[in-house]
């Protein structure tokens, strides 16, 4: 492992904080490339290149008693057993041997921690620059990144939507949760973004899967996760991610269920394809030109409507009023609209058109609350 001048320098900056003693770091080659003394940097430490040698502590009595060098302890620094540097500390050395253990094991430390941190940001990029390249080749199998790096091939995909972007510190916490000893086995690859977290998994039972959905609460208090089929052909790879990301919105926008499987999802496997398409003629053949205000009431009636299974007393009691007022309404959605819900087939278009609306709109129409609608 080569140092970075920039990392040299920023351990230098730590462990003066705490020792506050003049530090300087050399290279593998005995050139000072750090210091608290910006005047010695650039400069040869021919105590450093002596240590180097040895692989020993040195201890220098005097000032220029090697060339480039000051009264004080220079310690080896080992990175995998072998060493890549020097760390020294000025002074007397009745007033700085005692730091010399604390000097080596601190900079040793803080050398491990930061190429730890490389190694675990190189994955992130590989990971999130693997799946958007998925994305991007969409349906064609042969412009899937590869299909070697995925260690267990029965995968499936887990969307998340949070309700509000997420800062950068939950991101780097959403990264550190999922590489995790509890978590990191069952995810392949992974993209943690503000708005959306996108995690290739392998074949995970669905406690494991709520376990992880339950901690990230802790992080992002409301998320929309989804989960596509479990496959194992390269060539299902984006299938399976649209299937999650489906999931996902249709839990958000449809359901307000923070987890749905594709599987389950019912009309959640359809409505989605319809939207692709353009169903402004068949919305306007349903709501006319009604305004928006018009058209959530009837939306929030229908929730109303099936939530009483087409009860009427039922629909009164859930909804707090009289039954009267609930045959009000489905005459004025008669007259609105020209369906009637209380019909078998008209029911089926007015929800169906619902379903288009809210899902195109966007529209968070949440079950079991009040219902508010004009008369």
């Amino acid at each position: 492992m080569k140092l970075s001048p920039v990392l040299a320098q920023q351990i230098v900056h730590d462990i003066h904080d705490v020792l506050h003693q003049e530090i300087n770091f050399m290279d593998e080659n005995g050139l000072i490339i750090a210091s608290t003394d910006f005047n010695r940097i650039n400069q040869i430490h021919e105590g450093a290149q002596i240590v180097i040698q040895s692989k020993k502590q040195l201890t220098i009595h005097s000032d220029h008693q090697y060339e480039g060098t000051r009264k004080g302890i220079n310690m080896p620094v080992f990175f995998d057993h072998e060493v890549i540097g020097v760390i020294g500390i000025t002074g007397d050395e009745k007033d700085v041997l005692y730091y010399g253990q604390i000097l080596q094991k601190m900079t040793q430390i803080l050398i491990r921690d930061a190429y730890d941190r490389d190694i675990r940001n190189q994955k992130r990029t590989n990971d999130r620059l693997w799946i958007e390249q998925l994305i991007q080749a969409r349906d064609d199998p042969h412009l899937h990144p590869s299909f070697h790096t995925i260690q267990n091939h029965a995968f499936q995909f887990l969307y998340a939507i949070p309700s509000r972007p997420m800062n950068a510190g939950q991101i780097e916490q959403v990264h550190r949760l999922t590489e995790s000893p509890t978590y990191a086995e069952m995810i392949q690859k992974k993209a943690i973004y503000s708005s959306e977290m996108i995690l290739l998994i392998n074949k995970t039972p669905l406690q494991k899967i709520d376990s992880l959905i339950d901690a990230a609460k802790k992080i992002a208090d409301e998320i929309y996760w989804g989960i596509g089929n479990t496959y194992e052909e390269k060539k299902a790879l984006y299938t399976a991610y649209q299937q999650a990301k489906q999931s996902a919105i249709w839990g958000k926008r449809i359901l307000h269920i923070p987890l749905i499987a594709y599987e389950k999802s019912e009309l959640g496997m359809l409505v989605p394809w319809l939207t692709q398409q353009d169903n402004t003629p068949f919305l306007q053949s349903v709501f006319h030109s009604l305004p928006q205000e018009k058209i959530m009431s009837i939306l929030s009636f229908l929730d109303l409507y099936e939530q009483a299974n087409g009860s009427l007393k039922k629909a009164a009691e859930i909804g707090n009023m009289h039954k009267n007022t609930i045959q009000y309404k489905i005459l004025q959605i008669i007259q609105e609209t020209g369906y009637d819900p209380r019909q078998y087939h008209d029911f089926t278009i007015l929800k169906t058109a619902a379903l288009l609306y809210r899902y195109k709109y966007e529209l968070n129409l949440q079950k079991n609350s009040a219902y508010h609608w004009t008369i």
